[in-house]
């Protein structure tokens, strides 16, 4: 039984909004296009039937491999390509860096919190199985400070050299000088990252006074946290041109203590990722007590081809997310084709799929709840920023047929499914198929090769 979720129609959009880079590809062109006015959104659009469509998203498709090209990263690809092969071909000595990172970890020292201990015995028939559990609880502090060292490589060999940030040096395979280099600035907030346990089993044999077998268990738990600076820069430099580059920027509002309390954080970020003449703008990623969104933006060349945003209004309790109301979702390819919707209740759009999971061999149950959560979702189709939509996305239930043994049981699951204005109706694979988008597949299979 598939647990699609919110993601029976999250995924799809994305899918569909990225159907076009995944299934095409065009001849090299230099990117230029003949200045044009932008469509009035609200000028009246005629329907457009699932065949019309077919050709739109094949053109939308093309239009977006455009701006795809290989040779466009080919520099950052042939760089990361190399010192990966030497690296596989044994060609580096990492003495130095990994005796440098085992000394960087160790002294993250942990403080100790608690220890707890527990005995308990299992009997059975004859037998007896006896545990003796020790758990321990540490904190541990992750500090950039402590990840600092300058390293350059000649002839294979890494040398290691003082330096308050951390960089590689390295040499191409056309002998050109490459730094990779983390840097990072402004004020840190300490925060929680997560938490590690690690066990450990010592088996001690059959105890005679204790009449069983024992076994020791070590348990060691520990929370992790890490002081967050407010900038964090990556970059990649041959000679004095930057590759590829990493910009983050951080705003964090949290408990002094580090732990989180989401009835009262706050957590804001926004990065620039540059590749060759790509770049990935997140503007906006936020949550705080009321509600949370993120907003990203692809660019080729500054044109921009991709954009996606998401938000919704969220109410909490201090360890967890009670609702998720008015949620909306858009994603914009080149400005031609739009797939955008709301979601009046996301937390109740996942209950109503967990229910009908939990019924899914019942047709009446099952078929109850996949609709109540079609009742709240509205996802779909549009172009050229129109506010004409053209087609709808939702559940359908499909009746599946399994064998056990020498018999077969019926059961139900629901599927994606794309809806016309003339009336038709596809499941999503059976949609987008590589027959009907054979052009589309052939091109991507082109482009493939390109990156190989």
């Amino acid at each position: 039984m598939r647990k699609l979720k919110l993601a029976a129609f999250l995924l799809p959009a994305v899918l569909l909004g990225a159907s076009p880079l995944l299934t095409s590809c065009s001849d090299d062109n230099n990117g230029e296009k003949d200045p044009v006015d932008k469509p009035d959104p609200n000028a009246p659009q005629a329907d457009m039937t699932n065949e019309a469509q077919k050709e739109r998203l094949d053109q939308i498709g093309q239009d977006f491999m455009n701006e795809i090209k290989a040779a466009d990263i080919q520099t950052v690809r042939d760089v990361t390509e190399y010192v990966v092969n030497q690296s596989e071909n044994d060609y580096y000595d990492f003495t130095a860096v990994e005796d440098w990172a085992e000394a960087c970890f160790n002294s993250l020292e942990k403080m100790f919190l608690s220890r707890t201990g527990s005995y308990s015995e299992i009997e059975g028939d004859g037998w007896k199985y006896i545990e003796n559990i020790v758990e321990t609880d540490y904190r541990q502090l992750w500090v950039a400070s402590a990840f600092q060292g300058s390293f350059e490589e000649n002839n294979g060999v890494w040398r290691q050299t003082s330096s308050n940030n951390l960089q590689f040096s390295f040499k191409d395979g056309n002998g050109q000088t490459c730094v990779l280099k983390l840097t990072t600035s402004g004020r840190e907030t300490l925060a929680y990252i997560g938490e590690t346990s690690d066990e450990e089993w010592n088996y001690l044999g059959y105890d005679e006074e204790l009449g069983g077998s024992v076994t020791d268990i070590y348990i060691e738990n520990t929370k992790i946290y890490a002081r967050i600076p407010e900038q964090i820069n990556v970059s990649l430099t041959r000679g004095s041109t930057t590759l590829a580059s990493v910009k983050v920027n951080t705003s964090l509002d949290v408990n002094a203590s580090g732990d989180y309390d989401l009835k009262r954080d706050k957590y804001s970020l926004s990065a620039d990722v540059v590749v060759g003449a790509y770049t990935w703008n997140v503007t906006r990623a936020e949550y705080n007590t009321t509600n949370a969104r993120v907003e990203a933006v692809m660019k080729h060349d500054n044109r921009t081809i991709l954009t996606m945003s998401a938000k919704s209004d969220v109410g909490l309790t201090n360890e967890s997310v009670n609702s998720m109301n008015n949620t909306a979702v858009e994603i914009d390819l080149l400005g031609q084709l739009q797939i955008k919707g709301t979601c009046s209740d996301a937390k109740k759009y996942v209950e109503y799929l967990d229910n009908a999971d939990e019924n899914y061999e019942d047709a009446t149950a099952f078929n109850s709840w996949v609709t109540k959560a079609n009742a709240i979702m509205d996802l779909g189709i549009y172009y050229d920023n129109n506010v004409k939509k053209q087609a709808w996305m939702r559940l359908e239930v499909e009746e599946e047929t399994d064998y056990w043994g020498s018999g077969s049981y019926t059961y139900y699951e629901y599927v994606p499914v794309i809806a016309f204005i003339d009336g038709t109706s596809y499941a999503f694979g059976d949609y987008f198929t590589g027959d009907a988008f054979k052009n589309l597949v052939d091109s991507f299979n082109r482009l493939v090769e390109d990156f190989e």
